[in-house]
């Protein structure tokens, strides 16, 4: 509850509610929230704004095969949602949009390195994330050889992943997943001793935006890549605290 009321739009709601509740008492200060609310939401919703949070999330490049180091052991791909409301496939549930753009490069990475793949996503409403991702990897010619299911976080992803790989006798993995997670996931992968080579997809602060004073439109895209940014800034602070 807390992570959604302090991500945009539930913090400008908040923020309004409390401007509706002290009207009367502190009007000044009513309408400074309602201002600031009316501001921050539309900011989050440009271009601009959206590209330089996520830039700053995306500091890894994107990995060359041809740089693999040779003691490379594993790809791990981390989980991220499925979709359960699927009729156009008898109900048999399906990669979320996000998660398909990581199973797509884990596809493409275990095609040219031959090297064996680990999924992690633990269960949601009674989906098995893991199971659903393996399917996918299978039914893009790849076997899966571990399936870390029980995780829900990705510190969970990353103490998961470590007991599989750590009974193999493998410490050092390729890491899949989006740019502008990978540095929180790198963060919770080195505190179980996991060597890691950041292998991240998607760069969200590589899109082409429209120039001039179009920029500054606000756009429902630009509002989520806001928002996905302010929850891993969020998560990074948390891991440093706790």
């Amino acid at each position: 509850m807390i992570k959604h009321l302090f991500q945009p739009p539930g913090i400008q709601l908040v923020m309004l509610l409390i401007a509706v509740l002290i009207w009367f008492r502190y009007r000044h200060l009513s309408f400074v929230l309602v201002l600031a609310a009316m501001v921050s939401l539309w900011l989050l919703s440009t271009g601009p704004v959206s590209h330089w949070l996520m830039k700053n999330l995306e500091q890894q490049a994107a990995y060359l095969p041809d740089r693999i180091p040779p003691d490379a052991r594993a790809i791990v791909i981390l989980g991220t949602g499925v979709l359960g409301n699927t009729p156009e496939y008898d109900m048999e549930p399906q990669p979320g949009a996000l998660l398909t753009q990581r199973l797509r490069y884990g596809v493409k990475l275990a095609r040219e390195t031959g090297l064996p793949v680990l999924v992690s996503g633990g269960t949601f409403h009674g989906i098995n994330e893991a199971e659903v991702m393996a399917d996918f990897m299978e039914e893009h010619g790849v076997p899966v050889k571990w399936q870390e299911d029980i995780s829900k976080t990705t510190r969970e992803n990353a103490l998961g992943s470590a007991q599989l790989l750590n009974k193999e006798g493998i410490h050092k993995v390729l890491l899949v997943t989006h740019a502008w997670h990978m540095p929180r996931s790198l963060m919770a992968f080195k505190q179980v001793a996991l060597d890691v080579i950041p292998a991240p997809t998607a760069h969200a602060s590589r899109r082409v935006m429209p120039s001039g004073w179009q920029t500054w439109l606000p756009n429902i895209f630009n509002l989520r890549k806001s928002q996905l940014a302010i929850h891993e800034y969020a998560g990074l602070l948390w891991y440093r605290l706790f």
